[in-house]
């Protein structure tokens, strides 16, 4: 005969009963009998369910209330978790378990591009020779040429960055399409502003046909990306030059950014295609 003892209060006898034996946890938190000691195989002393067979801890029976879910599944959660242990298993389990975060973040980015796809619409003026079909070929295929021809009338591309897909539409910039502008400007995500920054003698037309098309009542509030392109050439103007030059603060009725960019060189394309992307939940659709 066998007895049980529960606290000094009682002894409950109990014969030939089958014994199971729990391993011994290598971690100082469990040194201790209560875990490494034999649990007998009655329903006076355990009761088992699948997911205590799946934590490795019994319940045991007792004349106090029968704790609730969430306290079953905090104690489980102490008992399993690899931060409570100081052995090298557990932050070996740790650093594993922030890796496999880290690739399900990634595959979900990339499900994410799959069916989540976003589209944005540009619009791009400036003055003639400025340089904006050969950016729509840098941000497109990544080569320049120095043999663009200018653009008569306008064209449509379009670009495919990651999830985003970019609706560009290119815009002569001879003086008898400058009336066009307006037109294409309306409801697109942003207008790309571009500027010959080498080309000091054409500073003021530049100026003046940005702020006579940002007046128009249709475009209030969309916003406005200024590129000064040809900045690998001599005395080309850095940003704080085309703030100046250009009459940017004056502009205060919507967002406006101001890069120096080179085409040929590829300076400041990485960031300009951030801000595009960045914006391509804004405006609207014509």
């Amino acid at each position: 005969m066998v007895f049980l003892l529960f606290g000094p209060v009682f002894a409950l006898p109990v014969f030939a009963l089958p014994v199971f034996t729990l391993p011994v946890f290598t971690s100082p938190v469990f040194a201790s009998p209560v875990f490494a000691s034999p649990v007998f195989a009655s329903p006076v002393f355990a009761s088992w369910s699948p997911r205590h067979r799946l934590a490795r801890y019994p319940v045991f029976a007792s004349s106090s209330p029968r704790p609730s879910p969430r306290h079953r599944l905090a104690r489980r959660l102490v008992i399993t978790s690899p931060v409570a242990s100081s052995s090298p298993l557990g932050h070996h389990r740790h650093r594993l378990g922030s890796e496999m975060f880290a690739l399900v973040n990634r595959i979900l980015d990339w499900f994410k591009s799959l069916f989540w796809k976003e589209e944005m619409e540009l619009t791009l003026v400036g003055l003639q020779y400025s340089g904006k079909t050969t950016f729509v070929n840098v941000i497109a295929s990544g080569q320049f040429s120095e043999d663009m021809i200018p653009t008569v009338g306008f064209n449509m591309r379009k670009i495919t960055k990651g999830n985003v897909t970019i609706k560009l539409w290119d815009i002569g910039g001879q003086p008898r399409f400058r009336s066009m502008w307006e037109r294409y400007c309306r409801g697109v995500n942003a207008i790309v502003y571009m500027v010959d920054a080498a080309d000091h003698d054409k500073i003021e037309a530049s100026r003046n046909e940005l702020h006579h098309l940002l007046d128009k009542p249709q475009l209030a509030g969309i916003p406005v990306l200024v590129l000064g392109n040809k900045r690998d050439l001599p005395n080309a103007l850095d940003e704080n030059g085309l703030i100046e030059r250009m009459n940017l603060s004056a502009i205060q009725d919507r967002e406006i950014c101001c890069y120096s960019i080179s085409c040929k060189e590829k300076g400041n394309i990485d960031i300009t295609l951030q801000w595009l992307i960045t914006h391509s939940k804004s405006g609207g659709t014509r």
